[in-house]
C-alpha cells in the first residue's frame, strides 16, 4: 500500500477556493447591484404606474414633497420586494407592518435621496397629483395591482 501525492483529475484537480476574502468582496457588491437594479425597477414601475416619471433635475427643479399616497404605494412594493426576495411571498398584514412600523417608507426615502443626488427627482406628468390627491382613492385592490407590478419588474 502506497500513502504519497496521487494524480488528481477532472473537477476536483480543476477545483478553486471561493472561501476568499476577494471572493466575498467580489459576491457581495454583485448580489447587492441585482438586489438594487431590482429595487429600482420595481420603485420606477411603481411611480410610473401613478403618473411619475423619473428626470434629470434641471434648474429651478427643486425638491417637491412625495405625495403620502405616492410614498405608500412606493413603500408597499418595496416590503413586498423585499419578502419576496426573503421568504418567497408576503400577505397585506405583513406589508401593512412593514410600512406602518416606518420601515418601508424610510427605506424609499433613502433611495429617492440617493437618486436626488445623482440629479434624479421624480416629476409628475399632468393629472398625476389628482390621482394621488385622496389618499382613499388608492385601494387595497389598487395597491395590490400595483405591488403587482413592482413584483413583475423583479423577476428576470
Amino acid at each position: 500500500m502506497t500513502f504519497g501525492p496521487t494524480q488528481e483529475s477532472g473537477a476536483r484537480a480543476r477545483r478553486v477556493d471561493v472561501a476568499t476574502e476577494d471572493m466575498a468582496v467580489d459576491v457581495h457588491l454583485q448580489v447587492l447591484a441585482e438586489f438594487y437594479t431590482a429595487l429600482l425597477e420595481g420603485i420606477q414601475t411603481t411611480a410610473e404606474a401613478l403618473g411619475y416619471y423619473f428626470v434629470e433635475a434641471v434648474a429651478g427643479e427643486g425638491d417637491q414633497p412625495l405625495p403620502e399616497a405616492l410614498e405608500k404605494a412606493l413603500a408597499w412594493g418595496l416590503a413586498n420586494a423585499r419578502r419576496q426576495d426573503l421568504y418567497g411571498l408576503a400577505t397585506v398584514e405583513q406589508l401593512d407592518d412593514d410600512v406602518e412600523s416606518g420601515y418601508a417608507p424610510r427605506f424609499v426615502r433613502s433611495i429617492l435621496k440617493a437618486l436626488r443626488v445623482r440629479g434624479l427627482i421624480l416629476l409628475a406628468e399632468p393629472g398625476a397629483a389628482e390621482k394621488l390627491k385622496a389618499p382613499e382613492r388608492i385601494t387595497p385592490d389598487e395597491m395590490l395591482r400595483l405591488t403587482d407590478a413592482f413584483v413583475q419588474a423583479l423577476k428576470p
